[in-house]
């Protein structure tokens, strides 16, 4: 059975270890995702205000 490199069969379930794992990854990537939305809505009303930096 493949497994990734930081799930250990001797230490806890490895199911219980591969949906922590699984949890820890879509937090991040929503962290990252929400991160990234509020920086582009920053942006977009930065550019609303300022029409002539749409222009470069």
């Amino acid at each position: 059975m493949l497994l990734p490199q930081f799930v250990r069969p001797d230490d806890a379930p490895v199911w219980s270890q591969v949906t922590e794992l699984s949890v820890v990854l879509v937090l991040f990537g929503l962290m990252f995702d929400l991160t990234l939305a509020a920086g582009a809505v920053r942006i977009s009303g930065w550019l609303r205000r300022h029409p002539k930096a749409q222009t470069v």
